[in-house]
């Protein structure tokens, strides 16, 4: 039996060599994900147009066998301050350095965009969906923050690799006990967002890197690379008093203004973005849940002065 589609498990590690597999294995190299999804084969390739006496299709050639998987992990920290969280390999991937800063009092985990992408690590991952084990290598990805007030904060990875072998496997048991349990997103647990150094209530936020995911295949070499970034930041924030904040003025003079969110209050489970130079575009009026009047404000995040947190 090939399994039930409720039964998925992924393994990540980082490679030592390209697209060579580090024998992972569920105890070490499991990812609590969540809405899982797979794409087993894509492929570059045409139909060979003959010239025969037949009608219908000809055949077709495929080249440049790739996997792509998408999912997200639960945001939230690795238990001890200063200690890099389960999903930082992930981040890795994603064209994000990982500084580790063991100073005592301050200790974290910063994630920040590699200013030289050809220095971007790789990842070998094992993607199980029931029996069927997936292997893909040479695996990098773009990522994206959610968070939603009421909601789980997520961050969300689109993973892109060379395709590997495909077998029927036993589905092995895994320990995520690397993995903290998770707030949600509310008053006492998200204490503070800020925009331009102002407290704003805030009812949602997306982050998207846009990391450029391109697969390249020539002669002596065969890789998933990242081109480039062009990250994009949107909040819905209840509206308050033009004095406090006016997105109307910040959307004319293009001013680069930050942005601060922190979720999370004690130490080892607290993960924050910071996004130094935002530009506001075009500010809408959005109607809240409970009848207050919202501001949608989209954002361009200016260079790579932007990174994400686990402390």
């Amino acid at each position: 039996m090939a399994g039930t589609v409720d039964q998925k498990l992924v393994l990540a590690g980082v490679e030592t060599a390209y697209n060579v597999d580090p024998a992972l294995s569920s105890t070490a190299n499991a990812i609590l994900t969540t809405g899982f999804t797979l794409t087993p084969l894509q492929a570059d390739g045409a139909e060979r147009n003959l010239d025969t006496p037949d009608v219908g299709n000809a055949p077709s050639f495929k080249s440049g066998l790739r996997t792509q998987a998408q999912f997200g992990v639960e945001a939230a920290g690795s238990g001890t301050a200063g200690t890099a969280p389960a999903w930082g390999v992930l981040m890795r991937a994603a064209g994000m350095s990982e500084a580790i800063d063991a100073t005592v009092g301050a200790e974290k985990v910063t994630y920040a965009p590699l200013t030289d992408l050809d220095m971007a690590e790789s990842i070998y991952q094992y993607l199980y969906w029931g029996n069927t084990l997936h292997k893909m290598g040479g695996a990098r990805g773009s990522l994206s923050l959610e968070w939603a007030s009421g909601q789980v904060p997520l961050i969300k990875f689109q993973m892109t690799g060379l395709f590997g072998p495909v077998a029927d496997d036993t589905l092995p048991s895994a320990d995520y006990s690397a993995f903290q349990a998770p707030l949600p997103a509310n008053a006492t647990n998200t204490p503070v967002f800020t925009i331009n150094g102002v407290a704003v209530p805030l009812q949602a936020l997306t982050f998207n890197q846009q990391a450029e995911v391109v697969y390249a295949n020539r002669t002596g070499l065969e890789r998933v690379a990242i081109a480039r970034m062009r990250p994009t930041l949107e909040v819905t924030v209840e509206a308050i008093a033009l004095s406090g904040l006016d997105p109307f003025a910040l959307y004319q003079s293009r001013a680069q203004v930050p942005v601060v969110l922190q979720h999370g209050t004690t130490a080892g489970n607290i993960v924050e973005f910071q996004a130094d130079s935002c530009e506001i575009d075009e500010p809408t009026y959005e109607n809240l849940a409970d009848g207050r009047i919202g501001w949608k404000l989209p954002m361009r995040p200016i260079g790579s002065a932007w990174r994400i947190i686990a402390r």
